[in-house]
């Protein structure tokens, strides 16, 4: 019975233990210890999609000054590469808005702060290009371009880079680490599930063992009654006979 009690416990205590288990792995996945590899490549693939929105603002903002400042004052088109400026300026400023809230370590944090510090100083450098070129002072306005408008825009366009190489290396960074975090994971579950085979083994062995002993005991149980029933039937036979013998005398 005792045997019995031991495996029916056994049973009910194992499923819950590997399903803690199984809670407890997927804890840890998302706890502090485990690599944050699924987050970073998350927030990654829209930090360097909106980093190649600024470059390609940027570089249409560098052109449409450049534009302005070919065409003549009196040129159709003078307004629509004026505009063309404003528009690509203002749409670099919302995606790099956007990007602040992307920004995942120091080290990102620091190359953005930078590459900000290059995108206000190139838009200011535009900025007076134009401002000269509506003026009619296009001579200087033509030196600007080549000695501020055209190098801050290099500048610019190189500290961008740096932030998205850096956002690059954090997505192999990622990926190397959530494939670890796979590999472990699998490993974790096969030996769960080996360990659970075995105890459902042995729980299967100590159920067959125990029941086996409960029907040898009912066995011997049954044997033992029927020894004792054979022996009053022997005992009162021997009554029996006695009383014929005596009645016979």
């Amino acid at each position: 019975g005792h045997s019995v009690t031991l495996a029916a416990q056994s049973t009910q205590t194992s499923g819950p233990n590997l399903f803690r288990w199984s809670q407890d792995l997927e804890n840890w996945s998302k706890s502090e210890s485990a690599p944050a590899g699924p987050t970073v490549t998350a927030n990654t693939v829209p930090s360097i999609s909106t980093l190649a929105q600024i470059n390609h603002f940027n570089a249409r903002a560098g052109r449409s000054s450049r534009r302005v400042l070919q065409l003549d004052d009196d040129s159709p088109e003078r307004p629509a590469a004026e505009a063309a400026y404003a528009e690509a300026k203002a749409n670099g400023d919302a995606q790099c808005e956007a990007y602040k809230k992307l920004v995942s370590e120091d080290e990102d944090a620091a190359r953005y702060r930078e590459a900000l510090a290059a995108r206000t100083k190139f838009l200011s450098s535009a900025d007076s290009l134009i401002a000269l070129v509506k003026s009619g002072q296009r001579e200087q306005a033509q030196a600007l371009l080549l000695e501020q408008v055209d190098p801050s825009l290099e500048a610019t366009v190189e500290k961008f880079i740096r932030v998205v190489e850096y956002n690059n290396g954090l997505s192999v960074k990622a990926a190397r680490a959530a494939e670890w975090l796979v590999t472990t994971s699998y490993g974790l579950i096969a030996a769960a599930m080996l360990l659970a085979g075995c105890i459902a083994g042995l729980i299967g062995w100590k159920t067959v063992q125990a029941t086996q002993a409960a029907l040898a005991s009912i066995d011997a149980a049954i044997q033992a009654g029927i020894d004792r029933t054979n022996s009053a039937l022997a005992a009162i036979s021997e009554t029996v006979q006695q009383g014929v013998n005596r009645t016979a005398m």
